[in-house]
């Protein structure tokens, strides 16, 4: 549980789960039995929607121009590559119910028409780099996994 609170801490967009592998373990106590592991891939991204509260300051850009969507879209196409099963992001863990309801307006189509969101739910990585990418791996959902009761 440590290694998750570091990762978390360290502000990480994504966490990507994918590629199961079979390990037989060589352990006399285990000889036999098949032991499944995972490949991560951790991809970590800088505030899209930056309001100058981290630690590192970045210039601002236009995240929603034609030149970033595009590259986001190639971003995300080489992640799917990967085939990732599952996706985790910096979202309040106690607050996945609002998550699932951003992205099933998000897998609908319906997310970026939607003139009730801030700017911050327009410019965000999660929204613009995790949906896209789960919904072009076709998963039912985004998981939150900010957990911050330490």
């Amino acid at each position: 549980m440590e290694k998750i609170k570091f990762i978390v801490g360290l502000g990480i967009s994504l966490i990507l789960f994918g590629c199961s592998s079979k390990l037989v373990s060589t352990n006399k106590d285990y000889i036999n039995k098949d032991f499944t592991t995972k490949e991560v891939l951790l991809i970590r991204t800088l505030h899209f929607n930056n309001p100058g509260a981290d630690v590192v300051k970045t210039k601002s850009f236009d995240i929603l121009n034609t030149e970033a969507q595009t590259e986001l879209e190639e971003i995300a196409e080489s992640i799917k590559k990967y085939n990732p099963s599952k996706i985790f992001v910096e979202w309040p863990y106690d607050e996945q119910i609002k998550l699932d309801s951003l992205y099933d307006l998000y897998k609908s189509g319906e997310y970026f028409s939607n003139d009730k969101l801030s700017g911050f739910y327009q410019k965000n990585e999660i929204f613009l780099l995790a949906f896209r990418t789960a919904k072009l791996n076709n998963l039912e959902r985004v998981y939150a996994i900010d957990y911050n009761d330490c």
